[in-house]
């Protein structure tokens, strides 16, 4: 039992530690295209526990592949590869994405 509490301690405070470096980074904002999604469940402690892994590949206008976390589902479901326009990370997470259709933005 002790070790248990310990081990959820433990955990807690590495997941805190990360979001408090998570909080300090700086957004970025660029134009890219997003040429690749890629979408993976897995499990976690156990059969009944499933995770989702959603991450996006963006083509900068400068020719770099930038690679980024999706955590809304339903935002993932949206964009579609092809689609270009106004992107906004912290660190390897999207924040917005702006889709661009020709002089038209949308959300």
């Amino acid at each position: 039992m002790d070790n248990q509490i310990l081990f959820y301690i433990t955990v807690g405070l590495l997941l805190l530690g990360l979001y408090i470096v998570y909080l300090k980074r700086s957004n970025e904002t660029f134009h890219a295209t997003i040429i690749d999604k890629d979408e993976e469940t897995f499990t976690v402690m156990g059969s009944a526990n499933k995770a989702t892994s959603r991450t996006i590949i963006f083509l900068k206008d400068n020719g770099a592949s930038v690679s980024v976390t999706v955590m809304n589902p339903a935002k993932y479901e949206k964009m579609k590869i092809g689609d270009s326009g106004i992107v906004t990370v912290k660190g390897s997470l999207l924040v917005e994405f702006k889709k661009i259709d020709n002089t038209k933005e949308e959300q």
